[in-house]
């Protein structure tokens, strides 16, 4: 099983802000649907609430450490370890969509990074980790003329 983080980000590597996304760019989200449905989908407590809801079409995993906590639609796992062990039955491809703490820890086990950048600075308080171009190589890219231009590329590990 592959092991692929997705994530939008601003040129300043901000992905949240207040426990949600400090952009609204139509069109932006779709990358994100079209590379998560019918796989499994990974995501850390704080994410999971600022969804609101299970997406439908994929297995919706929660990661979290509080033992008690429980969500509608979606599994729940207390490790990212635990995750994987989850999607591996379920999937070719385990995506993981965030938050900052998940998506540090996944990133050395990561296969690939599908990751829009977009082309201004936000403020936010949740940021996606630094990766070397030394680890992973951009196998696609294109660049999106939207009201808030924006870059989508497809990061593989070398």
């Amino acid at each position: 099983m592959r092991l692929s983080l997705i994530a939008a980000m601003s040129s300043n590597r901000v992905i949240g802000l207040d426990g949600g996304l400090p952009w609204h760019i139509p069109g932006e989200q779709l990358i994100f649907k079209r590379h998560t449905v019918g796989k499994v989908l990974a995501c850390g407590r704080k994410t999971c609430q600022s969804i609101g809801r299970a997406l439908p079409d994929r297995v919706n995993i929660c990661i979290t450490r509080q033992k008690s906590f429980g969500i509608p639609g979606y599994l729940i796992a207390h490790s990212l370890d635990e995750a994987v062990r989850m999607a591996r039955p379920l999937t070719d491809e385990l995506m993981i969509g965030g938050g900052g703490d998940i998506f540090a820890q996944a990133l050395p086990l990561a296969d690939a990074i599908y990751l829009t950048t977009i082309h201004r600075e936000f403020e936010g308080d949740t940021f996606f980790p630094n990766f070397s171009a030394q680890e992973f190589v951009e196998t696609e890219a294109q660049e999106i003329d939207a009201l808030i231009p924006y870059r989508f590329a497809v990061w593989r590990r070398r």
